[in-house]
C-alpha cells in the first residue's frame, strides 16, 4: 500500500533585500548581515539571506572553478546553463558525495532564485520537497529543478523553466 504524500509549502516570505542592487551591493548588505549575526545585533540567518549566501559562492564558483564571469541579468542564462552542463558532465565522471552534491545544488539555486527575484520578481517558499519561489501566485520548486538537471542532464535545462516563469 502506498502512502500519500502531502505536498506542505509555507506561505511566501516577504523579500527584505532589494534585489535591484549591483551584484557588488549584494555581497556587501550580504557581508554587513552576516557581520551584525555574529555580534548579536540581528537575529539569525533567515532563508533568504541564506539563499543570497548561496548565491554569492555560486559567482565565486563560475569564477574561479569554471574560469567564467556571470551576473544576475537573464543574458547569464547561457552561461549558467552551460555551467550546470559542465557540473553535470563531471558528477556523470565522478559521483559527489551527497554533502558535496547538496551543497552544489543550494548554490547554484540561490543564484539562480535570485536572478529570478532580480529579473521577474517574487518571494521565497520553503516546502518538504525544497527551496522554491513563489512568483505571481504559483510555486516553483527550484531546489528540486537544479537538482534534476545535475542528474538528468540537459533534458532538464533551466532556460526554459526561466521563460514559463517569465511567463505566469
Amino acid at each position: 500500500m502506498a502512502d500519500n504524500f502531502e505536498l506542505q509549502v509555507s506561505e511566501p516570505i516577504p523579500c527584505e533585500v532589494d534585489y535591484h542592487l549591483s551584484e557588488q551591493q549584494l555581497a556587501d548588505y550580504f557581508d554587513l548581515q552576516f557581520q551584525l549575526i555574529q555580534e548579536g545585533k540581528r537575529p539569525p540567518a533567515t532563508m533568504e539571506l541564506a539563499m543570497l549566501g548561496y548565491a554569492l559562492d555560486f559567482l565565486g564558483f563560475a569564477e574561479n572553478a569554471a574560469n567564467t564571469k556571470i551576473d544576475f541579468q537573464e543574458e547569464s542564462l547561457g552561461v549558467f546553463e552551460a555551467i550546470l552542463d559542465a557540473i553535470y558532465r563531471m558528477y556523470a565522471d565522478e559521483a559527489p558525495s551527497g554533502e558535496d552534491f547538496d551543497d552544489m545544488v543550494k548554490k547554484a539555486t540561490g543564484y539562480f532564485g535570485v536572478l529570478i527575484l532580480k529579473n521577474i520578481g517574487g518571494n521565497w517558499i520553503q516546502s518538504n520537497i525544497g527551496m522554491g519561489m513563489n512568483i505571481k501566485g504559483s510555486n516553483a520548486f527550484l531546489y528540486n529543478r537544479i537538482a534534476r538537471r545535475l542528474t538528468n542532464g540537459r533534458e532538464d535545462e533551466v532556460i526554459s523553466f526561466y521563460e514559463a516563469l517569465k511567463n505566469l
